[in-house]
């Protein structure tokens, strides 16, 4: 996605937000070719007000601008927070949201603390087909929460993760959009284990208008590392 096409990208995501709006009849002052051609610390100063001026996460950068002088700075600040800061807010944006499980981390987040904590898991409950062909998280242990085919639950679920990790464990749970993950999260709080958090986004997250996942949100939107068998 070019620049361009910005004002659409805000419309689409924030339709009521005024600041989104005030963004979008200014960059229709701007041209692509004017904005990469200034340097690099003046044009990502320009894009970082305003993404945080109309409401949108940096992490959008790679998606909007086709140009290798953008960065983004969002897992920077993910990087300088310690494990119990992230692990802090995570359970704030939980609770704000009434849920069960421990907390929410973002993949930004999410990756921070497998490399933060020494004991943190990475727990990936999609079906076996999805870790074949559209990738995985290397050092991620595999408990399905569905099979396939039909997608029905898996009766051995609980027997299979106590093999891998135990109610004290701490875990992140991973699956393609972000809703199987959290199923099983708020399913191992009842049972006991309390600090499953819940990778927001997923994997992939949710398609974009071309019907494309893995460029909106999630895992591989976040630029995060993954890698296929």
């Amino acid at each position: 996605m070019k620049l361009t096409d910005l004002r659409d990208f805000i419309t689409c995501y924030h339709p009521e937000n005024r600041h989104a709006r005030q963004e979008s009849e200014r960059f229709k002052c701007y041209r692509y070719e004017d904005l990469v051609a200034r340097d690099k610390t003046s044009l990502n100063i320009f894009w970082r007000r305003a993404c945080r001026r109309a409401g949108i996460c940096t992490v959008y950068a790679q998606m909007l601008f086709d140009h290798p002088g953008i960065y983004t700075d969002l897992q920077d600040e993910v990087n300088t927070m310690n494990t119990e800061a992230i692990l802090q807010k995570a359970q704030e944006r939980a609770r704000a949201a009434g849920k069960r499980h421990a907390g929410d981390l973002t993949p930004e987040e999410a990756h921070a603390v497998l490399h933060k904590h020494p004991k943190a898991i990475l727990v990936d409950v999609r079906s076996h087909p999805e870790l074949d062909f559209s990738g995985f998280v290397e050092g991620c242990c595999h408990v399905p929460w569905q099979q396939y085919p039909g997608m029905t639950p898996n009766v051995d679920f609980d027997a299979e993760l106590r093999k891998k990790a135990q109610p004290g464990d701490l875990l992140l749970l991973l699956c393609r959009t972000g809703g199987r993950s959290l199923a099983a999260a708020e399913h191992l709080a009842d049972l006991g284990y309390g600090h499953c958090y819940n990778i927001l986004g997923g994997l992939e997250g949710k398609p974009d208008t071309h019907g494309q996942r893995g460029k909106v949100e999630g895992w591989k939107a976040s630029g995060l590392p993954w890698k296929h068998k």
